[in-house]
């Protein structure tokens, strides 16, 4: 069937077109008399758009610089013990080892609250976003209709804290990939995302326009 809006080719009983992403049908086409009860029920209303997921940035991501942070501390400890200048100094530099330990995990603390308030993500039944920023906000959007492919990407101690970062790739061609970064359980969002552009479409297969 052609979509009426580029006169693209897309297969029969497409809802929208794979190239444009418009409404492959013409307004004035009527839905079928007798519709499949479970077409209906497998997702929302093409014309409604519901929440489906929301994320920030997951401390679990940060393990490794927790595990740093500790053998910091440990380092810190035993040199404390094994190298400090006597009683008098410990009244006149306890503040050496205490501001050596403490400042670093103050940094860290900071740095992890303040990626989790300059990014977010967001998973709707028709668009992805994602928001940067905490004085100036940016909002980047995809329609799950152009999306092709979904990628997952985790080290080995990501793996171990069960955080990782998602890529969405699209036919978009000034901003093809969109980043998901440091996410909790980043397999099931990409199923998420990977079941709702399925029921975008329709159901139907995608076919990229060479």
């Amino acid at each position: 069937m052609l979509c009426p809006s580029c006169g693209a080719n897309n297969p029969d009983g497409s809802q929208f077109c794979n190239s444009c992403g418009r409404p492959a049908r013409a307004a004035s086409a009527t839905a079928p008399a007798n519709p499949d009860p479970r077409a209906a029920a497998s997702g929302p209303p093409a014309n409604v758009e519901i929440d489906l997921w929301t994320g920030r940035p997951s401390p679990a991501a940060y393990l490794s610089h927790f595990l740093l942070l500790g053998l910091w501390w440990a380092a810190i400890g035993t040199l404390s013990v094994v190298v400090w200048p006597g009683r008098e100094g410990v009244a006149r530099w306890w503040w050496v080892p205490v501001a050596a330990a403490g400042l670093p995990a103050l940094y860290l603390a900071a740095a992890i609250g303040a990626d989790a308030l300059s990014h977010s993500y967001r998973l709707t039944s028709q668009r992805l976003f994602e928001s940067v920023g905490i004085l100036i906000r940016q909002t980047r959007e995809l329609e799950l209709i152009r999306v092709k492919d979904t990628t997952v990407t985790q080290g080995l101690l990501e793996r171990l804290s069960g955080a990782g970062q998602v890529a969405v790739y699209s036919t978009d061609s000034t901003d093809p990939v969109l980043h998901l970064d440091r996410i909790k359980d980043p397999h099931g969002v990409k199923e998420r995302i990977r079941t709702a552009v399925q029921q975008r479409r329709g159901g139907t297969m995608y076919v990229e326009k060479v």
